[in-house]
């Protein structure tokens, strides 16, 4: 396989004059990829794709334990396959709240109770001319441990982690063939709880984040 690839993070900082304790940050993600796969005796397959994703967060610090903000992500990503192009495109506001359970010099253990609101929009051109769309929206509850570290008395790291979360989704979506008009929907209710310890820290649109205090 023959690839080019291409990722730029750059981290978001959002700055406010206020008397209270607020924080802010971020990530911005900007992917592409190029390349081309070839098996003996068929034809060559090209793949291409692209995306971003943008998903600020902001907040209010109300005691030393405790703290409650919202964040916004937007993405969208374009990948095709030969003739085959599907384009997703998500948007989401999550609404939570961060108890610090412990505390080891300058690194903080946090549990995050999450309500999320997500919509994800799907289209997909297959090889044969035909078109589909899928859209779902979803609802859920969300408990999951955070990690941050103080870098200096204004800037912290922060992380989430795959240790022990439990994830209560709603979600409604409808998919429909535009050639036919044929259309289906259907809903389900979704509940995980474990710990996923290949993978323990998240590599999702917020990864290893800066967060800024407003002292």
């Amino acid at each position: 396989m023959r690839a080019i690839k291409l990722t730029i993070i750059a981290v978001l900082f959002v700055t406010i004059n206020a008397s209270a304790q607020f924080f802010a940050g971020g990530v911005a993600n900007l992917s592409a990829y190029n390349g081309k796969s070839e098996k003996p005796k068929t034809q060559e397959v090209s793949h291409s794709s692209y995306g971003f994703n943008l998903a600020p967060e902001i907040g209010m610090i109300i005691s030393d334990k405790l703290a409650a903000g919202v964040g916004v992500h937007l993405g969208m990503s374009d990948r095709q396959r030969q003739k085959n192009n599907d384009i997703h495109t998500n948007f989401g506001v999550n609404l939570f709240t961060d108890y610090t359970i412990a505390t080891f010099g300058r690194l903080n253990i946090i549990t995050r109770a999450s309500l999320p609101l997500k919509y994800k929009r799907i289209s997909e051109k297959f090889e044969d001319s035909k078109v589909a769309t899928t859209s779902d929206f979803s609802f859920g509850l969300e408990v999951s441990p955070l990690m941050t570290y103080d870098l200096t008395d204004r800037f912290e790291l922060v992380t989430t982690l795959n240790f022990m979360s439990l994830k209560l989704h709603i979600s409604s979506s409808t998919h429909k063939l535009e050639t036919s008009g044929d259309e289906s929907k259907k809903s389900h209710l979704s509940f995980h709880a474990g710990a996923n310890s290949r993978k323990f820290i998240d590599t999702g649109a917020i990864n290893i984040g800066i967060r800024y205090k407003f002292l």
